[in-house]
């Protein structure tokens, strides 16, 4: 069903019926359980920890030295994160906080070229977000600390970076205005 036949069907409902389709489906639906919660209750910090936790459970997939973390999970998680209608600085902070999971784990495991790939999207994310939130240039200085500091991830694989950060930046409005980061030490 779509979601305009939803509407559609829903304004039909009279506001006893309306309550208990919501009681209803607060019972059938782990997730909407979770989202109606969020939405009675919103805690921003809770919800980013309980989601960044299934982030590094799914990181933590390995075998023989070789990752096996789903890029699908953790983009769905990502996904499920924005879909609570969070502002963008929020989801801005969750895109970092999976990247810098990523990179610490690529430390001790071997990434696929799609795992690779996807850590590079995320990275886009964080910069599209932070954008969004009027924050690009605090982004960009937060993406150069990353990028110098030795305890997150290996050099060979930040050397991806700055080709991510090219790319990201290219994929922004024509008219957001670019401020000027210096990624040398």
């Amino acid at each position: 069903m779509s979601k305009a036949k939803l509407k559609k069907e829903l304004q039909t409902l009279d506001r006893d019926q309306l309550i208990e389709v919501l009681l209803s489906t607060y019972s059938a639906s782990a997730g909407a359980k979770e989202y109606l919660e969020f939405f009675l209750e919103p805690d921003v910090d809770k919800l980013q920890e309980k989601k960044l936790k299934l982030v590094d459970k799914e990181l933590a997939r390995s075998k023989y030295g070789y990752s096996k973390a789903r890029v699908s999970v953790i983009n769905k998680t990502i996904k499920g994160f924005e879909s609570y209608g969070i502002a963008p600085e929020y989801v801005a902070t969750f895109a970092l906080n999976v990247f810098v999971l990523m990179l610490r784990y690529e430390r001790y495991l071997n990434y696929s070229a799609t795992q690779v790939s996807t850590t590079g999207k995320i990275l886009a994310k964080y910069i599209l977000e932070s954008t969004k939130a009027g924050q690009l240039k605090d982004a960009l200085e937060s993406l150069k600390t990353i990028y110098w500091d030795s305890k997150i991830g290996r050099e060979a694989f930040k050397s991806y970076m700055p080709s991510w950060i090219r790319t990201a930046i290219s994929a922004l409005p024509e008219d957001t205005e670019l401020p000027q980061v210096d990624f040398s030490k």
